[in-house]
């Protein structure tokens, strides 16, 4: 019989009833109370401290994730994984074996594959958060093979581009012009086309923040410009821009990026260096417009100069960056994030409003609400129409 599992806190209400179940296994559960806290929000999560525990709640089939530390008492987590990898479940849940980068049994796990991927502790909670995020993701992207050729090419050609700039932060290089334009052009293509939705709906859901806050940035640019009468060409170039404009963010360290709580001044101090880092990256690849770089450096600068990394004011900001500033706003507050729920687009517009004046130009933003509005009904009618 399948013991009792102890919850990590209060289930989120919102919850639905078959909300996927994750345990955490851990010898010392306190540990893992923020990281157990933030997943909760989406998930049921469960707490087990010791191997007898957590061999049976994973060999009953009743989470669908474990992240299992290899010194538990009683039974190691090396021997609770072998023990389940003798068995023929029906559903076997996905395993993240964690442990000391010293510890011999993690090396064992490895060696053998009876873990779906591993993780060194000590490590920060926005690590682990990570690794958690990475393995439920894959479930997700499955369901991106099966879309038209069209939304299956532009989430190939987007993810492409953004692992290559991501890898032009980190080690150097340039990012390839036509790849951007090919980008900026399949998801205005697919938005003409109504093609967008089930990957919006997808990116809702899914983990890698860069990736999913940069697309819908840039969907809702490309929506903003087509709605209010701007070029085609016009609409590709934002979306290019809404796609690279937070680049500089993967220099952030994952302990500091999805960690889920406050960050202290230091972390602040490495995230508002995201823009610079974003706009020098932009300024080696020449063949790449000049307002993708003014984008990317000043869309966290505010009217009232109280923004950053320059502290610009007024007619200092271009319109396409006080137009990117709403937009990643806007995305910011619905995406799911480690420290806090998404809210809903009444929410996050009645939290906006009052940001119209200090900080975002106001007539830009009574415009932009109007077409993210306007544009809901139609979006809710063919996701209405695919169930």
């Amino acid at each position: 019989m399948c013991p009792d599992m102890a919850e990590a806190g209060p289930a989120d209400p919102q919850l639905p009833r078959d909300a996927p179940t994750l345990l955490l296994a851990h010898p010392q559960p306190d540990r893992l109370r923020a990281a157990a806290a933030a997943l909760a929000r989406e998930y049921r999560v469960e707490i087990a401290a010791d191997g007898a525990a957590t061999y049976e709640i994973m060999a009953c089939g009743r989470c669908q994730l474990a992240v299992v530390a290899m010194g538990l008492p009683e039974l190691s987590g090396l021997e609770v994984l072998r023990r389940l990898d003798g068995l023929a479940l029906q559903r076997r849940p996905l395993v993240i074996a964690a442990g000391a980068a010293d510890d011999a049994r993690l090396q064992v796990v490895r060696t053998h594959g009876i873990a779906d991927a591993s993780l060194v502790l000590p490590c920060a909670d926005g690590v682990l958060l990570r690794a958690v995020w990475g393995l439920l993701d894959r479930d997700l992207e499955r369901r991106w093979a099966q879309l038209p050729p069209l939304p299956k090419s532009m989430v190939r050609t987007t993810r492409g581009l953004l692992g290559a700039a991501g890898g032009a932060v980190t080690g150097g290089g340039v990012i390839a012009a036509d790849q951007a334009i090919l980008a900026g052009r399949q998801v205005v293509e697919a938005l003409c086309a109504r093609l967008l939705g089930d990957v919006l709906d997808d990116l809702r859901r899914h983990h890698d923040y860069t990736f999913a806050h940069s697309f819908r940035v840039a969907s809702h640019l490309a929506t903003f410009a087509l709605a209010t009468g701007m070029r085609r060409d016009d609409a590709e170039l934002l979306a290019q821009a809404g796609l690279l404009h937070d680049i500089g963010k993967t220099a952030i360290p994952v302990g500091i990026l999805d960690k889920p709580g406050p960050l202290d001044s230091g972390e602040w101090g490495v995230v508002h260096r995201h823009p610079l880092i974003a706009a020098d990256v932009l300024q080696r690849s020449e063949a790449l417009p000049a307002h993708l770089i003014r984008i990317a450096e000043r869309h966290h600068e505010r009217l009232d100069g109280s923004g950053y990394p320059h502290g610009l004011a007024g007619t200092e900001i271009d319109e396409p960056s006080l137009i990117c500033a709403i937009a990643d706003v806007h995305t910011a507050l619905t995406d799911r994030r480690a420290y806090r729920n998404p809210v809903d687009e009444a929410a996050a517009f009645a939290q906006m409003r009052p940001l119209a004046g200090p900080h975002l130009e106001p007539a830009l933003f009574r415009r932009y609400e109007a077409v993210m509005l306007d544009s809901r009904p139609a979006e809710r009618k063919r996701s209405i129409g695919r169930s």
